[in-house]
């Protein structure tokens, strides 16, 4: 049995995709690149560097519109967004409009970007340096939410600006615009993201926005050039037909949707965020992972043999209580050698409970092995899956679960492991395996398998069906390394550790 390392890390991840262009009537370009960490560069811009002589007077604010903000930062080139060559800047930003109160200053950056031959023809050819920063962060319904801003300018128009000494100017000056966006999120077990964008607000043709740019040390606003923005900015949430025309309404909002990347259509969207990612190559039995009991493991995993839990998807849960555990903190099949039997093991863990600190802890397991000479025997005589309706009455499988209890010490963890449920006699726990497109069942191949296990947890049970006769006899311990797993002869030194 592999263990599951313990690991207290609180991980904040957003996707976000950015989108380029000019707004005043017209959607923004659709461009869009993920950012996984929402934390800002400390080191991504240096104050020391820049003269901040050149800003706007007490009054640029005094008349506040929807938006207001400063950025700082370096132009980035567009390819780099998200990578990590990418200078991320500072942003202060608030927004104000109908009953949207949000601050918006989560992952600013800024960046250049030339629109294609393909884009629309008031803007094909024509290069612009936006201002980018998102927030309002929510859960809604099962979407992860989030609103992102961009504020796109013509850098010709920035040039012409600075040669004539203009630092503060109007939206007409550089063809300035400004969107926001909504994003709905839903993500998949397969590491997918299905997106909902809504167009929120956009500048209108006639606005009182104004800018200031501190263009003191600009040449060119190209990549690697300083951005120091001011912007005190009006916004409207009234969109006009012609922008309504390019999206398509979706609960009251107007949207676009994608999957990573890729545009869908209204239908293909809905018809994606039901889609079961983890659905097996070969037809499950119907109602196969229906509880069958008061007390039951339930698994069903796809995914490489033999490498990380990221490269598997899927789904478990375990009852022996009140309360049904959803074993989520690992997902993964396993290949070993037991006592000379080749195996395979679907396995998941979950309920992680702290003892002391974040060195003594421990979890519960859930493991189905089957046999993998089964497996390879099928497979040569053309089949391309296995259901096993009884897994007490079965040679060549079983299913178990275990509480594992840990104390990480100085080179190494030591481990306790106890059978505490087995599949029960009555009913009946099934197994399924799909090996369509196996071929040797290596480190590496893709297999699909579940089980449903109807559980006992009687102490009078497990030892009866263990061959043992004292609860005691139910555990053994080990140590483990990053590279080595050591069974111990007895648990005295995991007993006698103090932590």
């Amino acid at each position: 049995m592999k263990s599951l390392s313990m690991v207290f890390v609180a991980m904040f991840v957003v996707m976000f995709f950015l989108s380029c262009g000019k707004s005043n009537d017209t959607q923004t370009t659709d461009e869009d690149q993920s950012v996984a960490n929402s934390d800002q560069d400390e080191d991504a811009f240096n104050d020391a560097d820049v003269d901040f002589s050149s800003k706007p007077g007490d009054s640029f604010f005094s008349d506040p519109l929807n938006i207001q903000y400063t950025f700082k930062g370096y132009i980035n080139d567009y390819s780099v967004v998200n990578t990590d060559d990418e200078q991320k800047g500072s942003m202060e930003l608030t927004l104000k409009i109908g009953e949207l109160d949000l601050s918006l200053n989560d992952i600013p950056t800024s960046y250049t970007y030339t629109y294609p031959d393909s884009a629309p023809e008031n803007q094909r050819g024509k290069t612009f340096v936006a201002i980018v920063s998102a927030g309002g962060v929510a859960q809604d319904d099962g979407f992860q939410t989030y609103y992102v801003f961009i504020n796109a300018f013509n850098v010709e128009k920035l040039k012409n600006l600075k040669e004539n000494n203009i630092r503060e100017f109007n939206s007409a000056d550089a063809e300035a615009g400004v969107n926001i966006n909504k994003y709905y999120v839903k993500s998949r077990a397969d590491g997918s993201n299905v997106y909902r964008k809504c167009l929120k607000g956009v500048s209108p043709l006639d606005n009182k926005s104004k800018y200031f740019i501190n263009n003191s040390s600009n040449k060119d606003f190209a990549v690697s050039e300083t951005m120091l923005a001011w912007g005190n900015v009006e916004i409207t949430d009234v969109l006009s037909d012609d922008v309504k025309e390019k999206l398509t309404e979706y609960n009251g909002e107007f949207c676009t949707f994608s999957l990573n990347g890729t545009d869908l259509t209204k239908d293909e969207y809905e018809a994606e965020l039901v889609k079961d990612v983890t659905q097996f190559d070969c037809e499950m039995p119907e109602e196969f992972l229906t509880p069958i009991s008061e007390k039951y493991g339930i698994i069903k995993i796809k995914g490489k043999i033999n490498t990380s839990q990221n490269d598997s998807m899927g789904q478990s849960e375990l009852k022996l209580q009140d309360n049904v555990i959803t074993m989520d903190n690992l997902l993964q099949i396993q290949s070993a050698n037991n006592s000379g039997n080749e195996i395979i093991t679907l396995d998941s863990a979950g309920d992680i409970q702290t003892i002391t600190g974040q060195t003594h802890y421990k979890y519960k397991y859930f493991q189905t092995i089957i046999s993998k000479n089964l497996l390879k025997e099928l497979k040569e005589e053309g089949k391309e899956s296995l259901l096993i309706d009884d897994v007490i009455s079965h040679e060549s499988a079983i299913s178990s679960v275990y509480e594992i209890e840990e104390k990480q010490i100085t080179g190494k963890t030591l481990q306790k492991v106890c059978t505490i449920a087995l599949a029960t006699e009555t009913p009946q726990s099934k197994i399924f395996f799909c090996f369509k497109n196996n071929v040797n069942f290596t480190d590496g191949e893709i297999l699909q398998g579940a089980a449903n296990t109807a559980l006992n947890d009687d102490e009078s049970y497990l030892l009866k069906a263990a061959g043992v006769e004292t609860i005691s006899e139910l555990c053994y311990c080990a140590s483990y390394t990053s590279s080595s797993y050591t069974p111990s002869v007895n648990c005295e030194e995991f007993e006698n550790t103090e932590l």
